[in-house]
């Protein structure tokens, strides 16, 4: 059978190696073997508890394959173990959060881009460790404050997902909790004492020697002669316990105190040496050994200095084990008690009256600790406390501190370990209130809990306000004792429309009325100045910006309260509205009320009549029932007219028609009064130019160039098309026999190609000015559009000759001069020109060709009487193939939007 000891180790080592990470508090070891080895019984079982999680499946392993670790959460964790709830977790004021959040992939380009500039949620992305405070919320890095208590994973990500902040945010939760028994947390007290390796306990060897010190064999005594007799001596008292002292003779001093010897050498000084004074002090004292035993850390016999103290000793032996007391540490000599040293004393109180000093032979014995208590909650030092002579609730309490300020010392209890072997809880709240005695059992465990987290008797003031925060509430108290006056609210805080949320405080259910702020301030005794209670919340909110994410969070919290029977109280205004939204349902709300709340109609509001959207649910499925309103009989505040709204309506405000159609046309160039233009419905551009003062006289209508965006949207249309087509007429003809024969022409299609995936598309709408200046009827005419362009040059006096000819150049204008003539004067065709099918481009912008034209196709295009402005476009030869008369089409569409594009630039110049 193979042996499976080992790789069960390695196993666990892992694990304890993943506990590591799991479990603060126990990092630091050098290695998991170390790790292993300094595991406390409880995080060796949390440890072999990972262990048989990871066997069966249940917990995600902390090693990737290859063996090495997956990074821990970047937060930082505080020195308490954590552990991962077991199923179903929920939130308790005790609960760490790991809260990773992402942008929402719903979000468009634009809204990921705000998120990557808005430093608030920034600090917001990515994973972050969040902790549970007193009242069961967590604080998002003080943005926001989310009550999460009693919920679980799923219902906080929907809560974190529902704050107005937080909804470009996706979030994913863990739920962490510290140990379910908070006292499991604290130790022992004291016994930290004696864990520094500061040797600050050891007795000083230098410094004067107090009167009762006791003298023994090995104290050096150093005695000092003035007058007849000056000497100094140096003497060591020896193993009899004798001091020998020249002139004096000898002096058994052991066993006295330091103040006796002294005396007595004072004594025979005066009777033996007339006329000499003594001074007489201890030089080096010597060392004894005593025994400490007992329950300390490292019991045994020690060589201690003469000063030495039962504390100095016990620090020597690594100070008392956590089984042993540290109250009643005994001092035995010669088989007798002579003292007694309670550690409290010294530790609580600073009284070191029972550190008795050590004498050689002495032993010191620490029993085994007495009767424990636990406390913990609101006190100002929990930990593990040794009774002794406490008796009364408030002495135990006085161990540890004495109570805090937030403590709640009526509901202090005691849970105990009942004869029975059975958890019970003992109420101590009257015991302490009185001071009388209560008898402790070992292993209690004594709570003292701290006050409620809500604040009692205030209201709050919230929004568009200079302060906002808690203010102190009074019986009558109404909203303009709150607000104060108009100085302390912001420039944009609506003044017809706040908000009071007030929670029933035994129901805990919450509602939503909205209050008129103006109307108070200007009517005291009005119902709009209310009445307000302890715990509301009067709302300000802003007249149109940021209205409904204020407004939201409210309809939020009703949003979590209703059901079948009561249902969602909201209704929602769109359309020509200030403030479009949902806003909450009051008690007997109206059409008139809705209106206040979504701020009032807009300047483009139709005010006659208004739509109400209502919705029914039938027996099978929900049915809308539409409402015409009259604004009109509203606003004279006909009661028939103003509906009673209803939850989920939906009130529809519609604009004026031809509100925001704002049409502008430029006009560029030759014109009297050049400059943008409003234009009306149907307007042409014979009426502008009327309204612009007509041309001047430099004006050439003839070579205008009238540009339209939807023209440009086409033609950009029209490019991408022609683009793919010609790509399959190219592949077509590079496998055709035909187009093999006629290889050489392929770099030149291949050319054209390239310029027509390059073009960009003008937008040129060719058109006869000259009609419409001469008002020749709206058929010659152009009805304008919103973003027209129009564009007039000056008479030019040149003739641009372009393409496969020598030299590109523009002559001068001659109108004598024919086609050929300009071709010449260019220096004629070149090789790769195509002669037969050259054409003319006019000034306006239209072709005149020889091909789809009989009259042409009989004269010729070198027959053309040329106009100012026209330009002779030579084309390149693309081949003779009846498949390359497309080619032949999109070299003109390349040159009449270069020849667009040069005339355009002109003006831009």
């Amino acid at each position: 059978m193979t042996d499976t000891r080992f790789p069960r180790l390695s196993t666990l080592l892992a694990a304890v190696v993943a506990l590591v990470f799991a479990v603060p508090g126990i990092a630091g070891a050098q290695s998991p073997q170390d790790i292993l080895n300094d595991l406390s019984p409880q995080q060796r079982e949390e440890a072999a508890r990972l262990l048989s999680e990871q066997m069966a499946g249940d917990t995600p392993s902390q090693l990737t394959p290859d063996g090495t670790m997956r990074e821990p959460v970047s937060a930082p964790l505080s020195p308490v173990r954590m552990v991962e709830q077991e199923s179903p977790a929920v939130v308790r004021t005790n609960s760490v959060l790991i809260i990773e959040f992402l942008p929402r992939t719903t979000l468009t380009p634009d809204e990921l881009l705000l998120l990557e500039d808005d430093d608030v949620y920034q600090r917001l992305l990515g994973s972050n460790r969040y902790e549970v405070d007193d009242s069961g919320a967590i604080s998002l890095f003080g943005l926001v404050s989310v009550p999460l208590l009693g919920l679980g994973q799923n219902e906080v990500e929907k809560a974190l997902e529902a704050e107005p902040l937080l909804r470009p945010l996706d979030a994913s939760v863990r739920i962490l909790q510290l140990d379910t028994d908070p006292a499991a947390d604290i130790e022992p007290y004291g016994y930290a004492l004696f864990e520094s390796n500061e040797a600050g306990f050891e007795p000083p060897m230098t410094g004067p020697v107090p009167s009762d010190y006791i003298i023994g064999p090995g104290d050096v005594v150093q005695v000092q002669l003035f007058g007849n007799e000056s000497r100094y001596f140096e003497i060591e008292v020896t193993r009899e316990g004798q001091a020998n002292i020249p002139l004096l003779g000898p002096l058994s001093v052991s066993g006295l105190p330091f103040s006796a010897v002294r005396d007595e050498l004072q004594r025979r000084v005066d009777e033996s040496l007339i006329g000499t004074t003594v001074s007489v002090t201890m030089g080096a004292l010597r060392t004894i050994r005593v025994f400490v035993l007992g329950d300390v850390n490292r019991p045994g016999s020690y060589v201690v200095g003469g000063m030495a103290t039962i504390s100095s000793a016990l620090y020597r032996t690594g100070g008392v084990s956590q089984v042993g007391s540290l109250r009643s540490v005994e001092l035995k000599r010669r088989g007798e008690t002579v003292g007694t040293l309670d550690l409290y004393d010294f530790l609580l109180r600073g009284d070191t009256r029972n550190d008795l000093r050590l004498q050689d032979g002495d032993v010191i014995f620490v029993p085994p600790v007495g009767k424990q208590v636990s406390i913990y909650g609101a006190v100002r030092r929990p930990a593990i406390y040794e009774l002794r002579d406490e008796v009364s609730v408030r002495d135990v309490l006085g161990l540890a501190g004495g109570l805090s300020a937030d403590s709640y010392p009526d509901g202090t209890q005691v849970e105990r370990i009942s004869d029975r072997r059975e958890r019970t809880m003992i109420g101590l709240g009257a015991a302490y209130s009185s001071g009388s005695e209560f008898r402790f059992n070992d292993g209690d465990v004594v709570r003292v809990p701290r006050v409620l987290p809500d604040i009692r008797g205030v209201v709050n003031l919230a929004g568009r306000a200079f302060r906002t925060g808690a203010y102190q509430w009074f019986d009558g108290m109404r909203v303009i004792d709150l607000v104060g006056s108009l100085e302390l609210l912001e420039e944009d805080a609506d003044l017809n429309y706040a908000l009071i949320r007030r929670e029933d405080p035994v129901s805990r259910r919450l509602s939503v009325f909205s209050v008129d702020i103006a109307a108070a301030l200007a009517a005291p005794g009005g119902t709009d100045n209310a009445v307000l209670e302890s715990g509301d919340t009067l709302i300000l909110l802003p007249e149109s910006l940021g209205r409904q994410k204020r407004v939201q969070s409210v309809l939020d919290e009703l949003r979590s309260q209703t059901s079948v029977d009561d249902p969602h109280p909201v209704v929602t205004i769109n359309g020509a509205i200030n403030a479009r939204g949902q806003y909450p349902l009051e008690t007997g709300m109206r059409v008139s009320d809705l209106l206040v709340a979504g701020g009032g109609l807009s300047e483009s509001a139709f005010r006659i009549k208004a739509e109400l959207f209502r919705y029914t649910t039938g027996t099978a499925k929900r049915e809308t029932d539409v409402v015409d309103l009259d604004l009109n009989a509203i606003n004279r505040g006909d009661s028939s007219a103003d509906v009673v709204l209803q939850p989920h309506d939906v009130l529809r405000v519609s604009a004026l028609p031809e509100w925001n159609a704002l049409r502008t046309v430029e006009l560029v160039g030759e014109v009297l009064y050049p400059g943008e233009y409003r234009i009306r419905e149907g307007e042409t551009l014979g009426d502008l130019l009327e309204r612009a003062g007509g041309v001047t006289q430099d004006a050439y209508p003839g070579g205008s160039v009238f540009l339209r965006e939807s023209v440009k949207a086409n033609e950009r249309e029209q490019l991408a098309i022609l683009t793919d087509r010609l790509e399959a007429e190219l592949i077509t003809l590079g496998l055709s026999t035909g187009a093999a024969q006629q290889a050489g022409n392929l770099a030149a299609q291949q050319s054209v190609l390239q310029k027509i995936k390059d073009a960009e598309p003008v937008g040129r709408l060719v058109i006869d000015l000259e009609a419409s200046l001469a008002g020749d009827g709206r058929a010659t005419d152009i009805e304008l559009r919103d973003g027209d362009r129009l564009l007039i040059p000056k008479r030019p006096q040149f003739v641009m000759v372009m393409g496969e000819t020598q030299r590109t150049a523009a002559h001068l204008y001659d109108d004598r001069a024919s086609v050929a003539d300009y071709l010449q004067k260019s220096g004629g065709f070149t090789r790769s020109a195509d002669k037969k099918n050259l054409y003319i481009v006019r000034a306006d912008g239209s072709i005149e060709a020889s091909r789809g034209s009989a009259w042409l196709a009989r004269n010729g295009v070198m027959n053309l009487r040329l106009e100012p402005g026209d330009t002779i476009v030579v084309p390149q030869f693309l081949g003779r193939a009846r498949q390359l008369d497309v080619w032949r089409g999109v070299s003109q569409v390349l040159y009449q939007l270069s020849i667009s594009i040069a005339a355009i630039q002109s003006f831009n110049d």
